[in-house]
């Protein structure tokens, strides 16, 4: 069973306007946009394909400095995996992705509407499909560290911009209240096409191409995100305060540089959804290296 509509529709049911999905969407992250933008341009799918895309988009969702994903990123063109992270996805999972990226190829005529250009039966079995492969990214581990949901969907949206949604951890929760991913695929499909009859608007004409149904979505899901309160911001400058003597006491006992300490910082501000991780982290290497002062 499908969850109630909570992207596109207000608290009354009414359809978000067209021109405040456009302000949204053109006032979304430059870098975003621009890397979203790049990978739907790659409509095949090879090994070299997987990679890039995967290697340009997680840095931009801040999946790369902690994790599965660390140290993940394109340097002069040249891809860094020192985890080897792309090679064991795909070694996982390549068979299936190509089936079915040449199924939706087959029988689409362009990714920018592709989700919704097939018939609900076709629809249906990309949906198992995609919840398949998004099981196996979840579970699958690379140095003891899972891929997990949030790094599963992004890992999809990058090879299916046209039919995957990545998903972060406040939408998994607190939008979607869902982990089931089929659940919030059909989701997105059903409130788009119920988004279109009442507008009478075509979804993929709000973004300037190239685009895509679910790129578009993304910037909307992100929106429906629970605003800060005043408490949670209070909470968010004490977890910065500590996160700050973390990363003081580290630098005075010359385990991290002042350059890592700018970047550490950068992080905890640009992705709230990796700070527990991070400072987790953080809090082990200064555990360790004060163990190992001691002997």
């Amino acid at each position: 069973m499908l969850k109630s509509f909570k992207i596109l529709f207000d608290t009354n049911g009414k359809p978000v306007s067209t021109s405040q999905i456009k302000r949204l969407v053109l006032n979304f992250s430059d870098s975003y946009t621009h890397v979203v933008k790049k990978i739907i341009t790659k409509s095949a799918l090879n090994r070299d394909l997987f990679r890039f895309n995967v290697a340009t988009l997680m840095p931009t969702f801040g999946m790369t400095r902690v994790g599965a994903f660390n140290g993940l990123k394109i340097v002069n063109d040249v891809i860094q995996d020192p985890k080897g992270v792309l090679d064991v996805c795909w070694s996982k999972t390549s068979e299936k992705m190509l089936d079915l990226k040449n199924y939706i190829i087959g029988n689409t005529s362009t990714m920018t509407r592709a989700i919704l250009e097939l018939s609900q039966e076709s629809q249906n079995q990309t949906i198992v499909k995609l919840a398949e492969l998004f099981k196996t990214l979840k579970w699958s581990s690379v140095n003891g560290s899972d891929i997990g949901p949030v790094g599963a969907s992004k890992i999809l949206f990058a090879v299916f911009p046209e039919f995957a949604l990545p998903v972060d951890n406040a939408e998994w929760k607190q939008v979607f209240r869902t982990d089931n991913y089929e659940i919030v695929l059909g989701t997105m499909i059903d409130e788009v096409n119920d988004w279109e009859s009442k507008t009478q608007t075509r979804f993929e004409t709000l973004d300037s191409p190239p685009t895509t149904v679910p790129s578009i979505y993304n910037v909307m899901a992100m929106e429906a995100r629970p605003k800060k309160t005043s408490n949670s911001r209070l909470e968010k400058n004490i977890q910065f305060g500590k996160f700050m003597t973390l990363l003081k006491e580290l630098r005075k006992s010359d385990k991290i540089s002042s350059e890592e300490l700018r970047d550490y910082r950068k992080n905890w501000e640009n992705n709230p959804q990796n700070r527990k991780i991070l400072a987790d982290n953080l809090a082990t290497k200064l555990t360790k290296y004060g163990r190992l002062s001691n002997k």
